[in-house]
């Protein structure tokens, strides 16, 4: 095999920054470009530009390069393409705005083969010049970069970012691939030609279009696009990237290192089942059922070689427009978690009638393309109302809510009902705060009812209930957690938990999509399939309380006692 020697590139540019460096590059090769195009800058930006020329992945017209120009979603597409090697094409023929003559047509179809582009409903928006940080969002999804929850330093603007991109552009600033500029990244202006080529000239340091042995390279990345490729006595110092068509078999590294990662684009257009999960309000970072959601999700991607997206939701004003965006992207599945979202997914499951949702928390929705799962909380709440009554010794127990609707009136009823069935005499004081993130306010009300005589009390309020452990902790009575074990806060005060495992119908969920088992209906998990319960994790559980507990799981089960949900099931329940 005939060797070939690339030049090496004097010093590595981050993404953006400035450089007044120009690589080993044939003069005459130079001198050639620049007579082509009469703009071609005297810049910061000429080294890329001619790169990307040289490279095949900008061509111009009239004789111009346009470096000033705004880049087109079509433009960047046909970049992409042609830098991964890409040929295969996928139909497009739902897309309204991409006419069969257009000179980008075939571009259009390549990218959503990639699935670097995926539109918006039935737009591509190929004329319409690209964002910074949809060129970001395209780069991270050419690349199988995974989005990241840590929030770089440095940067004043991070929160301009769209949810949809803000974890794929964490990761490409914190792979180091994204510098900014005075401490912005901009990701609402839009990219110009100029600013792209410095881009690709960044990502993709090297590019092999032809067979043979391969010694000295430049520092960086380097796109492999023909296979029969031996790297021999070299180091690449980068990531090493098979375009379309190139499998891990077609090249060979002989004495030599690879210090990044092999990226093959083959295998990312093969893994094409796509999860997305949109989160309420309360922090994935938090202790609570959006963790615990995401968590199914994390499993299945481990077990059933999947790929997830997360968006989270920092008011409740994102939720349409956070699913609306990750529905353009047109995921296998849409994972939408808490009852606060119900109008959000119905409008977005509307909006897109082809697209599968599940909903987490619900069971009002009636859509065909939208999953209902919801639990019997009620059944949790009796047992964990059974150890509240046989455990008080004023004879006066508490139960504080977020907000009084429905849902969490299951809760209260069937803690009530728990605990009249060991102790009728026992006297139950309800509060609810308004809100599902305000400790202050739960504390406030468990202090309250502990003046009271309440010397145990459930709550059923997500963050708020913080504050009401808390409150536990300091004016020394019993409190029983919720979703899951909360012993961790204080185990000497927490008296157990009323779980609901939200990561294992998650991950039940995904698997029955997979499966094409999808359907549209009202799921209920309880006592019966271990998805509801309770947890003693700090061991204040005695025998005899955990016998009477299951004993009556035992008799729930059964059928032999029906838990009241509402205000006439209980009464109905006190009755008998």
């Amino acid at each position: 095999m005939r060797r070939k020697k690339i030049a090496i590139l004097l010093i590595f540019v981050m993404l953006f920054a400035s450089t007044t460096s120009v690589g080993a590059q044939d003069e005459q090769e130079e001198t050639l470009i620049l007579s082509r195009f009469s703009d071609m800058p005297d810049d910061w930006s000429t080294q890329a530009l001619q790169r990307a020329v040289d490279n095949g992945l900008m061509s111009g017209s009239d004789g111009l390069i346009k470096p000033k120009d705004p880049l087109t979603r079509a433009q960047m597409a046909t970049i992409i393409n042609r830098a991964f090697g890409a040929k295969n094409m996928a139909s497009i023929s739902n897309f309204e705005d991409v006419s069969t003559t257009a000179w980008y047509y075939h571009e259009m179809a390549k990218a959503i083969y990639m699935k670097t582009f995926l539109g918006d409903g039935n737009h591509l928006y190929p004329d319409n010049p690209i964002t910074r940080q949809e060129a970001f969002l395209v780069i991270a999804r050419a690349l199988g970069i995974n989005a990241s929850t840590f929030a770089p330093a440095g940067f004043i603007d991070l929160d301009d970012i769209a949810p949809w991109a803000r974890g794929e552009i964490y990761a490409l600033i914190n792979q180091g691939y994204i510098q900014g500029s005075a401490g912005k990244i901009n990701p609402k202006q839009t990219i110009t030609r100029a600013e792209f080529a410095q881009l690709m000239h960044n990502l993709i340091k090297t590019y092999i279009k032809e067979p043979g042995e391969y010694t000295d390279l430049l520092e960086g990345n380097v796109m492999v696009l023909v296979p029969g490729v031996v790297f021999v006595d070299t180091m690449i110092t980068g990531d090493l990237i098979l375009g379309e068509g190139v499998t891990e078999n077609d090249v060979v590294l002989s004495n030599s290192t690879l210090t990044g990662r092999w990226i093959i684009r083959t295998q990312q257009m093969e893994k094409q089942n796509v999860i997305g999960m949109v989160a309420d309000v309360n922090e994935l970072g938090e202790d609570n059922f959006n963790n615990l959601a995401f968590m199914g999700l994390k499993k299945a991607e481990d077990d059933l070689n999947v790929i997830t997206k997360k968006v989270e939701s920092v008011n409740e004003g994102d939720y349409s427009s956070n699913l609306a965006e990750l529905a353009q992207e047109e995921p296998e599945l849409i994972i939408t978690v808490g009852f606060l979202m119900i109008d959000a997914t119905t409008e977005a499951a509307e909006n897109y009638p082809n697209q599968k949702f599940v909903i987490i928390d619900d069971n009002s929705i009636d859509l065909n393309n939208v999953m209902r799962i919801s639990f019997a909380e009620h059944e949790g709440s009796f047992l964990v109302g059974v150890i509240a009554g046989m455990t008080t010794e004023t004879n006066v127990v508490g139960f504080i809510g977020g907000m009084q609707f429905p849902l969490i009136e299951k809760f209260m009823y069937g803690y009530m009902a728990g605990v009249k069935s060991v102790n009728p005499d026992a006297e139950v004081l309800i509060d609810y705060a308004n809100s599902f993130m305000d400790p202050e306010t739960g504390k406030e009300l468990a202090l309250s009812q502990n003046e009271l005589g309440a010397d145990v009390i459930y709550h059923a309020s997500g963050g708020t209930g913080f504050g009401v452990i808390e409150a536990a902790g300091e004016a020394d009575f019993w409190a029983i957690g919720v979703d899951v074990d909360q012993s961790y806060l204080d185990p000497e005060h927490v008296l157990c938990s009323m779980y609901k495992r939200i990561d294992n119908v998650v991950y039940m969920a995904i698997q029955s999509v997979l499966d094409g088992n999808f359907e549209g209906v009202n799921v209920v998990y309880g006592l019966k399939e271990e998805a509801i319960g309770y947890v003693d994790g700090a061991g204040n559980i005695s025998i005899e309380l955990a016998d009477t507990a299951d004993f009556y799981k035992r008799k729930i089960i059964a059928g032999d006692i029906v838990v009241p949900y509402d205000l006439e099931t209980f009464e109905a329940f006190m009755e008998n």
